[in-house]
């Protein structure tokens, strides 16, 4: 059975829940964990964060969008949780939506060291390339083709390991990926991960698997 939890809050607006919840799943067997998705940070208890498994983001920070762009759920005290959380011993990883509309300073930005910037309105066609950095979360990675949201990120790379990079012939270059260490803990983030066939690929799947087994494993 099981013994790791992987607490995810995935679902917004603009991404739907299930993808992503399909795609942790898919993955957490082999981490020996279960999956407990969560779709209201409201309803999160901070202190009780799992030390043996991951707090996975994969929601974006605006609560509603379509209705006011400017009201958002993370609050000071919630940056201060999940910094401390981390810098203990805690196992971060932040995909996709995760990275979208959070602070470019304070707690969050410390500990996650990059953030969403803009993507084309369309869904381009783009690969995902190795940075060839000898990092575990990509070790054997040989690359990927989709047609997906392309992000375009800002990313802190004086204190991040940038391993992944996003190229499209009509819109350019951005990183894809990149993991650090804060304090005790681990944090890794992916860019990718927009639509349920990318969610869904075996590709995008074994690198989800192969960053949250970093941030979880110490030894590694």
């Amino acid at each position: 059975m099981a013994g790791k939890r992987i607490v995810a809050l995935v679902g917004d607006f603009y991404h739907q829940a299930g993808p992503m919840r399909d795609a942790l799943r898919a993955v957490a067997d082999a981490l020996d964990a279960v999956v407990e998705p969560v779709d209201d940070p409201a309803t999160l208890d901070w202190s009780a964060l799992p030390r043996d498994g991951a707090l996975v983001v994969a929601r974006e920070n605006r609560l509603a969008p379509q209705e006011d762009p400017k009201a958002t759920w993370i609050t000071q005290t919630h940056e201060s949780g999940l910094a401390a959380f981390v810098a203990g011993g805690g196992s971060l990883a932040v995909l996709h939506a995760g990275l979208a509309s959070y602070p470019f300073e304070g707690p969050w930005w410390d500990t996650v060291r990059g953030g969403f910037l803009f993507h084309p309105s369309e869904h381009p066609h783009f690969t995902v390339r190795s940075l060839e950095v000898p990092h575990p979360s990509v070790r054997g990675f040989s690359g990927l083709s989709l047609t997906d949201e392309m992000y375009f990120v800002r990313v802190d790379a004086a204190r991040t390991t940038r391993l992944l990079e996003v190229s499209s012939p009509d819109y350019g270059v951005s990183c894809a990926a990149w993991a650090h260490a804060v304090g005790k803990g681990r944090v890794f983030c992916l860019t990718p991960g927009h639509t349920a066939q990318v969610l869904a690929d075996p590709g995008y799947r074994s690198l989800l698997g192969n960053g949250l087994r970093w941030v979880m494993d110490r030894g590694a």
